[in-house]
């Protein structure tokens, strides 16, 4: 139902953007077992040449309770999958020389 406002707001016009890429706003890995494994990606409207992230009302997500197929069916999901776990021993070091 809408009620008439007694102090209508109005917003200007704002000039037309285009978000022709997608910034990851968060990607989630999980697996409980050797053969169980969810990833969850969540994506945002993205401007590289701006470095503008769009509003999130345009967020996009997908989501695939089957990991380890994927890694195991799809090359770019498995070297994807090898360069994160190549990067938890540097990261631990980098983290624990930030923290001294």
């Amino acid at each position: 139902m809408n009620i008439p406002s007694p102090n209508p707001i109005v917003f200007p016009a704002a000039p037309e953007k285009t978000f022709p890429h997608l910034w990851i706003k968060r990607l989630l890995l999980a697996s409980d077992g050797v053969d169980s494994g969810k990833m969850e990606a969540h994506f945002a409207p993205y401007n590289a040449g701006t470095k503008e992230i769009g509003p999130s009302a345009f967020d996009t997500t997908f989501t695939t309770d089957e990991l380890w197929a994927a890694i195991a069916e799809v090359p770019e999901v498995a070297a994807a999958y090898a360069a994160i776990l190549e990067s938890v021993g540097p990261m631990q070091t980098w983290l624990a020389n930030r923290n001294q």
